[in-house]
């Protein structure tokens, strides 16, 4: 019998944010959690990944950059072993992102639970998708299964329920599937142990969380690399800091952000560690201003904390992408 075939796995969450696998552990049990075997991409820092014995990682950094022929092979590949190296994906139940290249290749045409993934979930087509028809649509439907020819982010009829933040409107296509949680309402109903648990996969310590309690104002960077140059996006960043103490600063890198920015502003703390800004706010760390373009970590902060969020508007690159946004548009007006 393979490894992965012992029926002790009734949950499957795939997943490549720290975010919603911080959101996937707050909705779950300690039990749920030992019976969930977990696919991990790039997004979940090895550091992170190797506290789940029960884990696979598909690496796909590297997937945009292959020719058509070898990311067809991949996912094709994919596809076909996954029901004989975890047969448990054919029972178990399903949660996490849809929109992951690999995604259909392992839930075929199965339902699942879709975790929220920041803004996109609440953007009409944030990643360009495109509606597929006659012998394309037939063809994908057979190798990958029909989430592939669908709408992701919990849009497409294989999302059978979407959890939620509320972080802005609720489209109307997801009203009536949408199970809308509140983080820093869970985080406080949690047992202390419980916890506990969550610090120790995401290798929090008491050193770590003193030292960021010396910083008054925060940076949250973002992955925009295909969207802007380095040069652009560094320019935005020192002009939104032009007049902030740097020895003040830290600089909360996103775990999807490959920018040295240690190199880009010398002597400004930067916190690279692969985790979830909503979490260390949830433990206590506090700042007076937060500065952003649209990251919507800057949501989870208490009221008191000024927000500068610059919205797509910075750069006609993310304008055209992701649309115009501002903090008025998000949780504070639904």
């Amino acid at each position: 019998m393979h490894k992965y075939s012992t029926p002790r796995f009734s949950r499957v969450c795939i997943v490549d944010t720290v975010y919603s696998l911080f959101i996937y552990l707050l909705i779950s049990s300690k039990e749920e959690t030992d019976h969930t075997f977990f696919f991990f991409s790039d997004g979940i820092d090895a550091s992170i990944r190797n506290r789940f014995p029960n884990h696979y990682y598909i690496p796909s950094k590297d997937f945009p950059k292959r020719n058509f022929i070898s990311r067809l092979w991949l996912r094709l590949k994919l596809r076909l072993v996954a029901p004989f190296k975890w047969p448990f994906l054919s029972s178990a139940d399903l949660y996490g992102h849809d929109h992951l290249c690999f995604t259909p290749s392992l839930t075929g045409n199965r339902k699942m639970t879709v975790l929220e993934d920041g803004m996109g979930n609440y953007c009409d087509n944030p990643f360009g998708f495109v509606e597929y028809s006659g012998i394309e649509l037939l063809i994908r439907n057979l190798l990958f299964g029909p989430l592939s020819t669908k709408r992701p982010l919990g849009k497409s009829s294989y999302a059978e329920k979407v959890i939620l933040t509320g972080m802005k409107s609720i489209p109307e296509e997801l009203k009536q599937k949408a199970i809308l949680i509140d983080l820093p309402q869970m985080w406080d109903a949690l047992e202390e142990s419980e916890k506990g648990r969550i610090c120790c996969l995401f290798s929090i310590d008491f050193a770590m969380l003193k030292e960021l309690s010396q910083k008054d104002t925060v940076l949250f960077t973002q992955p925009f690399a295909d969207e802007i140059t380095l040069d652009e996006l560094i320019g935005i960043y020192r002009k939104m800091l032009e007049n902030v103490d740097k020895d003040k600063l830290l600089i909360k890198r996103h775990p999807r952000d490959m920018v040295d920015y240690k190199t880009a502003f010398p002597g400004v703390c930067v916190f690279d560690k692969p985790i979830p800004m909503e979490l260390l706010t949830l433990l206590g760390v506090r700042f007076k201003d937060a500065y952003t373009i649209s990251s919507t970590a800057v949501l989870l902060l208490p009221p008191t904390v000024k927000i500068h969020f610059s919205g797509h508007a910075v750069h006609p690159g993310l304008l055209e992408k992701y649309g115009d946004i501002q903090i008025g548009n998000l949780k504070g007006n639904k």
